[in-house]
């Protein structure tokens, strides 16, 4: 098995190799201050749907669509 990652500032990509068979992820890290700011509750948009990301008040975060 082999693997290889590569981190690029809030970016990784990971590519694990075995058996010739390739796996790949690709993930981006962001802090919730940068998403929220001041608000509690962020809309996402996914595919046509609205869901939203909310802060509760004991520090959590809840995704509803």
């Amino acid at each position: 098995m082999e693997i290889q990652w590569k981190y690029n500032g809030n970016t990784m990509e990971i590519q694990w190799k075995y058996n010739g068979n390739t796996m790949e992820i690709n993930e981006k890290k962001i802090e919730s201050k940068e998403i929220f700011d001041q608000s509690k509750i962020v809309t996402i948009i996914h595919d046509g749907q609205e869901y939203q990301l909310r802060v509760t008040k004991a520090n959590k975060l809840i995704l509803t669509k």
